[in-house]
């Protein structure tokens, strides 16, 4: 196993959260557009 310095080990878990968390923010923004077009339809109906 390769010795990986832990400041630099946690700068890359910051940068993996962060991509994490605005991948996953991108997800939840395009399923909760689907989710608010699919409820408009319902309430114009």
């Amino acid at each position: 196993m390769v010795q990986i310095p832990s400041k630099m080990f946690s700068h890359t878990m910051k940068m993996a959260m962060k991509h994490l968390a605005s991948v996953c923010s991108a997800i939840n923004y395009r399923t909760s557009k689907k989710l608010f077009n699919k409820g408009r339809r319902l309430v114009l109906t």
